[in-house]
């Protein structure tokens, strides 16, 4: 909601930074630079989002077909690095979980062309939950974590279990929740999801 209150604000850095704000909010992001009001990883995509936006691209957003490819293997690489180093050392290196941030959302946003069409369609009508998802993964996720760890132990086997299962197992909740609601109580979705 903050974010959307500094539309304004932003769109001025937008029209008048471009390219260097866009870099600006990245560095700010990257080197965890404390706003205290608001967190520079979120504002950083929210302005990556709207510079796109702004780009108004059409068409394949991808030339090199084997990058969305790349990019996945990199994402899932990069899980397994971070989930041994949690492993040993008990917290993931803070570039290192960006750089997956970074290849994941790149993966799904490049790799989105690629998919057959069956599959995006299943995708657009799964995409109607996005927001519910978005807005209910928290805090049954923490709780998730530490059930699974509470069962599992905190092995390192354990830790990497729960790396992976966790939001899986909470993807799957919160969109059943949301199907469900849905259907059965169609005011009660349509007021937790702002009528989308």
């Amino acid at each position: 909601m903050l974010y959307v209150l500094l539309t304004p604000v932003l769109f001025l850095c937008l029209q008048w930074g471009g390219l260097v704000a866009l870099a600006l909010f990245f560095g700010m992001w990257l080197t965890d630079v404390n706003l205290k009001v608001i967190s520079t990883e979120g504002i950083w995509f929210y302005f990556l989002g709207a510079w796109l936006a702004g780009r108004n691209w059409q068409g394949d957003r991808c030339a090199w077909p084997r990058l969305p490819a790349l990019l996945l293997g990199s994402w899932l690489l990069i899980c397994l690095v971070g989930a041994a180093q949690a492993a040993s050392v008990g917290s993931v290196n803070g570039l290192l979980r960006k750089l997956g941030i970074i290849c994941g959302c790149a993966a799904v946003w490049l790799g989105y062309d690629a998919l057959p069409g069956a599959y995006e369609i299943r995708l657009n009508a799964w995409s109607a939950y996005a927001l519910v998802l978005f807005a209910g993964h928290e805090p049954l996720l923490t709780v998730l974590k530490k059930v699974l760890l509470k069962c599992l132990g905190t092995s390192g086997a354990a830790l990497v279990v729960a790396y992976f299962v966790a939001p899986l197992l909470t993807i799957a909740l919160v969109a059943s929740a949301a199907v469900w609601l849905h259907k059965r109580l169609p005011r009660i979705y349509s007021l937790l999801s702002g009528g989308r």
